[in-house]
């Protein structure tokens, strides 16, 4: 007798369906139904599907109506379809088929997460546990064979419509043939086998019904779920406690089995003790977790009895506050015995994480906490999840440290506290992202299913699952990064410097290319193959994507795996003491290789020096070529017919322009790159602020909704300072001296890679235009990204010095990442409100229910500002013909008029620049560190004044242009403000940028790169007639101003030699008044330039502008505000490019030219590139160098 537990609804409708049912075929409806059941898009509906496999057990084997076809199919459906209709009330079950696999003894089994259950995934994990305990390994190798072969049989045919959620669907034709033919290809004995397990009187556990000794199959996908609730209840409830114990033990040991260094993520078993004397294990537990902020201790409490836990947990508190607690592997990773361990002091954090015996989700539960019990809880599948989706401990450590301090509301969810958790990374770490409080949080009911589901389709569809590798054996044991053309970016988690490039082919081979920072001595031999590592991946990652058809069409390669690990020299030597991959005579690169069934492993040794240079002065492929074939040299042994194509295939490559090339160039200051720090801000320290910001918004009353031009402005600075003084009391807390420091190692690292990225722009002429092209906007793209970062942690370092006190806070990585990232949005805030009270055409403002404040761009599509612009200017930074006797003339008045302002000498100026960027040869330093010097100032003058020849006070009245007067951070044109203006530069000559050096206590403290920057900053100004400021620099503006002007009109006289060398007619500065008064109107000015085809029959109007460069967004708007709606530039020409379409025809009479139908070509040449952002130009605006270059191509 069939029964339910869950279902009643199933029953009602199976009685209903019973006289249809009755009326077919019990084969043909049984293959029918299955189908139907087996569906996909149906999954959801589980009350009709279980109501369906139901009226087959209840069918009377006496209906004669066949299914011969699909129309018979679809016609038996839509008889049914009414009945079996899904209500509104079913929960959403994830639709996955095919999706996920597991790797259960070194094989791979496809397997269904979607069942009804909740917590399927760790489930799954723990079976194999489960089947060892019970020594029934080889039913469940049986059972996994069987429920892998139907998925894999029907998963091209069975595949989703696209919707989510539950509904009843017809199968597809071919779904439905595909499971005719399934029931064709079913094992008997396999099915009798599983059946007998797997018996059960309810309907939800159903898999198979007996007719007449033949096992008929049933579609229900919780078949591993209900063997796992079979066999978990053979285990006494006794034993389960310790069962579950070493079922987490073997997970985190899977998990951490690279683990076998000095790096500590995982002990497991682990066991407690507080004497280091007798290592006597007082209690064991199934794993700790070692975290960068503290221990995490799962404890089961199960296995203890009343007020015994507290106890516990009291005692390793207790030793811990001693300094004697002590945690030790209970087992040696190594073959010498020696166990790995750890002393845990006073001040490292210890969390609790409590669990019991409960681990079977077929089984109700429902969780008990006292509020008085100070310990977090969840159940053993909840730490499964835990353990294979954090990022790393330090995740982990922080989602609990969020749920016990953080998180007020009540969490709503069925699928245990992973549920939560996964929610919670899904949110970035924080579910209450603005200034609402909420006070109830659903998590939902098949979150965590769903989670694993998106995961291995987003991240694990190509990873080797069940192939048998030691290192890719787990892929949890990975944080993979998809990049582009089908390759993966592997990261060992927990284990800073081991990964590498990953990429699976269609025959199912795959080839990873890991990197080990072990193998290198020091940071600075690391650092001398960093650029190797980043040259050889390109090259190899373009080799693979070229030769992938190659690859996938060798049937050698089918299932093979080939892993090429780098190794320096110095490795090399010590892990090969024959000496003999050192020794082989190859141009580019060492290797040896060992195989493992179809598994390749190489080792080599790059030859870096003459690889960057052959690379460097090639002209084609040929040395990469070289390098790549000498790299995968052992291939020819083990897969000759591929390494043959290989080698005919790149006879022809060899010959195409390279694709990879390298360049190197000199760096005139002192600068170390071991000293370079990274620029890192994580999102949850974005996260934190726009929610502090949003409750900034909220007291301010700010309402919700879209702001505008200068309303959004307002918004903006409504709010502005009370987060600027928020912002500098977060600041005073700190070390102001420490906190300088490591701004300004930031500072000079953001500096130093933005001026090699320039170098870098412009050094690729020699390799594929394809290839270039995706260079230059990488490159554009980070030199970008650093200018924004350097203006954030220039608003920090500022802020700093601005407020200088005595601040004693110790910066940890959170609270600096904190800072910088509340620096980026004031950056952001302010740059985008000065930009809204410009124009409204740009981006707007956005509130949002939970007072976020966003800024969005009003150009989502067709962006003419985007990349393309970005590409125009670096391709066209301003350069044009040069008047050297003008320059030569003018820069000499430059250096007369710049010491009439500041009583020093240009000369001496950038000189003393020069010497302290030089600070590595300057001997006497007080210290050296994140490539900041510090010296005594008194040592400066007198070494500089003494190698220069100057007096002392004339050395100090320089020193003094470039000591930062940090009383001074907040004033603009001589005014102070509560705001850093960051978006002023000519009106703020005291601003870190050009003042870089600050004094503290007779010491001076600056950068090298910083100053560098600033030398080439005044020369490139002056150059451009225009000063890093203004303020207090009158004369040598006046100068700048003069010779500004013989550029203005030099633009003019060179284009017009530029159309006469191409054949044009021309006339400069040509008013049509000169032509005749009465007949043209004197208010339509002059053409500066107008050029006539005679050949094409074009009459080209170039009107020439020289403006000078702006360098922040305010200043940009200002000038855009100035050139488009005061002086009305483009409304000027547009009146004469009118005029002359309605009368050329008269113009060209008057000048005596030959008549004809002309086209008019009006174009605005400009200095610089620049565009129009206020409004849409009926004309081309072209730089200097665009102009020419239109022409020229005529």
């Amino acid at each position: 007798m069939v029964e339910t537990n869950d279902f009643p609804g199933a029953k009602l409708k199976m009685e209903e369906l019973v006289p249809i049912v009755n009326e077919y075929d019990f084969e043909d409806v049984s293959k029918a139904i299955y189908c139907i059941c087996v569906c996909v898009n149906n999954r959801s509906a589980l009350e009709s599907t279980l109501s369906l496999n139901w009226v087959l057990i209840e069918h009377n084997h006496k209906g004669k109506k066949k299914l011969n076809n699909y129309m018979d199919f679809k016609e038996f459906f839509y008889s049914i379809k009414d009945i079996i209709e899904p209500s509104g009330y079913e929960d959403a079950v994830v639709e996955d088929y095919g999706d996920v696999s597991i790797d259960v003894f070194g094989k791979k089994y496809s397997v269904i997460v979607g069942t009804g259950y909740n917590m399927v995934f760790a489930c799954l994990q723990l079976l194999p546990y489960l089947a060892m305990e019970l020594e029934k390994q080889d039913e469940l190798k049986e059972v996994l064979e069987y429920n892998s072969f139907i998925i894999d049989y029907l998963k091209e045919e069975n595949d989703s419509d696209g919707y989510y959620g539950a509904r009843l669907v017809l199968p597809k034709e071919r779904l439905f043939y595909k499971v005719r033919e399934l029931f064709n290809n079913l094992d008997a004995n396999v099915l009798k086998n599983i059946s007998a397990i797997l018996e059960s009187k309810f309907i939800e556990k159903k898999h198979f019904l007996e007719i007449n000794g033949e096992i008929i199959p049933l579609a229900n996908t919780s078949l591993l779920v209900d063997l796992y609730d079979v066999w978990y209840k053979l285990v006494p409830e006794t034993n389960r406690a310790q069962l579950v114990n070493r079922m987490l033990t073997g997970i985190a040991l899977d998990l951490s089995k690279l683990e076998i260094d000095e790096t500590i993520n995982y002990l497991c078993p682990v066991g407690f003790t507080n004497s280091k004397d007798n290592l006597k294990l007082q209690y064991q537990f199934s794993f700790a977790l070692v975290s960068s902020k503290g221990i995490i201790l799962p404890i089961n409490r199960s296995e203890y009895k009343k007020g015994e836990l507290q106890r516990i947990m009291d005692d390793i508190v207790q030793a811990k506050k001693e300094d004697s607690l002590y945690l030790l592997e209970l087992f040696s990773r190594r073959n010498d015995e020696k166990r790995r361990g750890l002393t845990v002091c006073r001040d490292i954090d210890i969390k609790f994480l409590v669990y019991d015996d409960w681990a079977n989700p077929a089984e109700p539960y429902m969780m008990t906490h006292s509020q008085s019990e100070a310990f977090y809880c969840c159940t053993s599948l909840d730490i499964v999840y835990y353990l294979l989706f954090m990022k790393d401990a330090d995740e982990l450590y922080d989602y609990l440290d969020y749920m016990e301090e953080k998180n007020e509301a009540k969490i709503l969810g069925v699928g245990g506290d992973s549920s939560t958790f996964l929610s919670w990374k899904e949110a970035n770490h924080n579910f209450e992202k603005g200034a609402i409080k909420y006070g109830i949080i659903d998590v939902g009911t098949d979150t965590e299913n769903k989670y694993v589901v998106d995961y291995y389709r987003k991240y694990l569809k190509d990873f080797p699952i069940g192939c048998g590798d030691y290192i890719l054996d787990n892929p949890f044991s990975w944080n993979i990064t998809p990049k582009e053309h089908g390759f993966y970016e592997y990261l060992l988690k927990g284990k800073a410097g081991f990964g590498g490039l990953y990429c699976m082919f269609k025959n199912n081979s795959f080839f990873f290319f890991p990197h080990n920072v072990k193998f290198y001595l020091n940071g600075n031999e690391y650092l001398k193959y960093k650029d190797a590592i980043f040259l050889i991946e390109d090259l190899i990652q373009r080799m693979l994507i070229s030769v992938r058809d190659i690859i996938e069409s060798s049937s050698e390669l089918d299932n093979s795996s080939v892993q090429a690990m780098m190794m320096p020299e110095t490795y090399a030597r010590e892990s090969d003491p024959t000496g003999l991959l050192l020794a082989q005579d190859r141009a580019y690169v060492k290797s040896d290789s060992c195989v493992t069934n179809k598994k390749i492993c190489i080792r080599f040794v790059p030859m870096i020096d003459k690889l960057f240079e052959d690379i460097a002065n090639a002209t084609d492929r040929t040395v990469e070529v070289k390098f790549f074939m000498e790299l995968f040299y052992p291939l020819a042994k083990y897969f000759p017919l591929f390494y043959k194509k290989l080698e005919k295939y790149m006879e022809k490559v060899k010959l195409e322009k390279k694709e990879v090339s390298a360049v190197s160039f000199t760096i005139e200051y002192t600068w170390k790159r071991e000293q370079e720090s990274l620029f890192r801000v994580e999102d949850d320290a974005y996260i934190a602020v726009k929610k502090h910001i949003a409750e900034v918004c909220y007291r301010a009353g700010i309402k919700p909704g879209i702001y505008y031009g200068k309303e959004a402005t307002q918004v903006v600075r409504s709010i502005q300072k009370e987060l600027i003084e928020d912002f500098e009391k977060e600041v005073k807390k700190l070390d102001y001296l420490k906190l300088y420091e490591r701004s300004l190692a930031d500072y000079a690292t953001l500096i130093h890679e933005i001026m090699v990225h320039r170098q870098r722009y412009n050094s690729f002429e020699d390799i594929k235009d394809e290839v270039r092209t995706e260079i230059s906007k990488n490159i554009i793209g980070q030199r970008e990204k650093a200018k924004h970062n350097l203006r954030t942690v220039s608003y920090l370092l500022e802020t700093t010095l601005y407020n200088s006190g005595r601040g004693q806070d110790t910066i940890c990585n959170e609270i600096y990442q904190y800072l910088l990232a509340y620096a980026n949005w004031l950056v952001v805030l302010g740059d985008n409100a000065d930009i809204c009270y410009f124009t409204e055409d740009e981006v707007y403002v956005e509130v949002s229910g939970e007072y976020i404040i966003d800024v969005e761009s009003k150009r989502k599509t067709d962006n003419p500002f985007g990349t393309g612009l970005a590409r125009r200017m670096y391709d066209n930074p301003g350069y044009f013909e040069r008047d050297n006797q003008a320059d030569s003339m003018y820069f000499e008045k430059v250096k007369k008029a710049f010491e009439v302002d500041t009583d020093v000498p240009l000369d001496v100026f950038l000189s003393l620049i020069l010497y302290l960027e030089t600070g590595g040869k300057i001997k006497g330093e007080l210290y050296h560190r994140g490539n900041i010097f510090c010296f005594w100032k008194e040592d400066i003058v007198n070494n500089y004044s003494s190698i220069q020849n100057v007096s002392k006070e004339l050395a100090e009245k320089a020193l003094e242009l470039l000591c930062i007067n940090v009383k001074k951070l907040k004033t603009k044109n001589n005014t102070e403000d509560f705001y850093l203006p960051i978006g002023e530069k000519e009106k703020r000559c005291d601003r870190y940028e050009v003042k870089p050096i600050y004094e503290y206590n007779d010491m001076v403290i600056y950068s090298p790169s910083v100053l560098h920057f600033l030398r080439d900053y005044w020369g490139n100004s002056i150059f451009e007639f225009h000063m890093p400021f203004e303020i207090g620099m009158p004369s040598t503006k006046k100068v700048l101003v003069d010779w500004k002007r013989v550029y203005e009109k030099k633009i003019v006289f060179d284009l017009e030699s530029v159309f006469k060398d191409n054949g044009f007619d021309v006339r400069i500065n040509f008013e049509l008044m000169n032509l005749d008064k009465k007949k043209y109107p004197q208010y339509l000015g002059d053409y500066d330039l107008f050029a006539v085809d005679l050949q094409k029959n074009e009459i080209w109007i170039i009107e020439c502008k020289f403006i000078e460069k702006v360098e922040t967004f305010y200043e940009m708007y200002r000038q855009q505000n100035r050139f488009f709606k005061e002086d009305k530039c483009d409304e000027k020409f547009q009146r004469r490019i009118d005029f002359l379409n309605e009368n050329y025809k008269e113009v060209i009479r008057d000048l005596k030219l030959p008549s004809a139908d002309y086209m008019i070509k009006p174009y605005m040449c400009v200095n610089k590139v620049f565009v129009s952002r206020y409004k849409d130009i009926a004309f081309p605006i072209l730089s200097y160098q665009e102009m020419v270059e239109k022409i020229e191509r005529t």
